[in-house]
């Protein structure tokens, strides 16, 4: 025979964690990981998958895009202020990740090679100087 539970006006289990989600939202603004926002509330990792999908009505990783995209449209705007300014360094870091520039130089040779060119030997002033005599 099963013992029933009798309703005693105290509830059962863990008291829930109260996830602050206007902290929560900012935390994915700032990129950070599910590991790290999991810490913040010292909850688990399941802890906030199992919120986001009762409170928010979807998954973790969907409401952190929704929030997270917020972050990066930031950080673009402030590069391209920077970029505005002159600063080389955002310009250099731009026009290799957002236009597709590269350092690498490619060279290409067209044709045949048929005879060995001849090696010579180039000697400086100054190494002739250092010649005993």
């Amino acid at each position: 025979m099963s013992k029933k539970h009798i309703p005693t006006g105290n509830p059962r289990g863990r008291p829930k964690i109260a996830l602050d989600w206007d902290q929560f939202d900012k935390l994915c603004f700032l990129q950070c990981t599910q590991l790290e926002i999991a810490s913040f509330f010292n909850c688990t990792i399941d802890t906030l998958e199992n919120r986001c999908k009762a409170e928010k009505g979807m998954i973790y990783s969907d409401y952190y895009k929704t929030k997270a995209v917020k972050g990066k449209i930031s950080v673009r705007r402030k590069a391209f202020q920077l970029i505005e300014k002159g600063n080389p360094a955002v310009i250099i870091f731009a026009l290799k990740n957002l236009i597709g520039w590269t350092d690498r130089m490619v060279s290409e040779f067209k044709g045949e090679i048929t005879e060995s060119a001849p090696v010579v030997n180039f000697i400086t002033k100054s190494q002739n100087d250092k010649k005993p005599k």
